[in-house]
């Protein structure tokens, strides 16, 4: 049987797993599905004491070194060892995994790498998807313009979905952007706080927040796509209107996951001829 591993996010406000949970069940009755807790918190307290230090320094030194350290250059091109502080900052984070992300970017695939490496033999196989939910912000490398940019998803081993992701990686509308610009204008770069939260209101239905209740609705599709990745190869879809529409922008995003919220014909029909559904 086929399963699937969601693990939450302690730090994200609105994440409401179970129902992502009852989402994937209702379209793919066939698989057997497990919610569990962070993803570092699970993994981790099933080794050994010695073997469990030992993995946290090593990831922990991991997820240091996957910090983006220039959006312009490859990560891979700059020679860089982490910074002592930066690698107790992320062992922190990976013994309580609760706390608020601070702006830091990361390479997604190296991130991932990170995490596969916890994941039991056992458990590891092209029959078994783990899906981590995270707060913290990732992004890829793309070629075509030579920099970083912030991701929702790295669709991978696991599969890795960034709840901050959610709002700062698609683009917000234009004209958002054109205010605030005229707000840091008119204000000599410092624009009241106040005025930014009306501006951001006037956009409410055009782009998600942070603490936004449509956030679980949202997160549905990019579970959808996870799994689309995992066991079919393909996680995107040129439907607008499908839950695996790539979308770019934060009204393509609302449109697929929020307005519209369903898989397109060609892609339930998928599910249907795969046997999920049995």
């Amino acid at each position: 049987m086929r399963e699937i591993f969601l693990y939450d996010d302690p730090a994200t406000e609105n994440l409401r797993l179970p129902e992502i949970a009852e989402y994937l069940r209702g379209k793919l009755p066939g698989f057997r599905l497990e919610v569990r807790q962070n993803f570092f918190e699970h993994h981790i307290a099933r080794l050994e004491r010695v073997e469990r230090g030992r993995t946290i320094d090593q990831v922990a030194w991991e997820i240091a070194s996957s910090r983006v350290r220039d959006l312009m250059r490859l990560n891979d091109e700059i020679d860089f060892e982490p910074l002592y502080g930066e690698v107790q900052f992320e062992r922190r984070g990976v013994i309580a995994p609760s706390r608020k992300p601070f702006g830091i970017l990361y390479d997604g695939y190296t991130f991932v790498r990170a995490l596969y490496r916890l994941i039991p033999q056992e458990e590891r196989g092209s029959d078994r998807l783990h899906m981590a939910f995270t707060n913290q912000l990732i992004g890829t490398w793309s070629p075509e313009d030579g920099r970083y940019h912030a991701r929702v998803i790295i669709c991978s081993i696991p599969c890795l979905i960034s709840t901050t992701g959610v709002v700062e990686a698609p683009a917000k509308p234009g004209e958002f952007y054109r205010l605030k610009r005229a707000l840091e204008a008119l204000s000599r770069g410092h624009v009241d706080y106040s005025l930014f939260v009306k501006l951001k209101e006037q956009f409410s239905d055009r782009f998600v927040d942070y603490g936004d209740e449509r956030l679980t609705e949202i997160l549905k599709g990019y579970a959808m796509q996870a799994v689309f990745y995992h066991f079919w190869g393909g996680p995107f879809c040129d439907d607008p209107d499908c839950r695996l529409f790539n979308a770019h922008r934060q009204e393509e995003m609302i449109r697929a996951q929020v307005k519209s919220g369903r898989l397109c014909d060609k892609h339930e029909g998928m599910l249907k001829r795969s046997g999920a559904h049995k």
